[in-house]
């Protein structure tokens, strides 16, 4: 639920450009470790900032030797969200 201020929820289909950088403010596909999220990618003061959309959830701050030691890195720019109703 960290993305429905977005409207994206759970089960939704995530159509993703595959990159390995996005703009500032651009929502992607990250990876943290070994775990993929969905998260607005933000950079300010040489931080990567991954914003969820919903204000539960806080902001993860990353320095660059964090970004490279854990790593993060940006899988894809979601371009589009599709919705099943059942």
């Amino acid at each position: 639920d960290s993305m429905e201020g977005s409207h994206i929820y759970d089960g939704d289909l995530v159509f993703v450009r595959q990159c390995d950088t996005v703009e500032d403010g651009k929502i992607a596909v990250v990876l943290v470790g070994d775990e993929a999220t969905v998260k607005k990618v933000r950079y300010k003061n040489d931080l990567m900032i991954l914003e969820a959309s919903n204000p539960k959830y806080e902001p993860k701050y990353f320095t660059p030797q964090e970004v490279a030691e854990i790593p993060v890195r940006i899988l894809g720019q979601v371009r589009f969200v599709r919705t099943d109703f059942d």
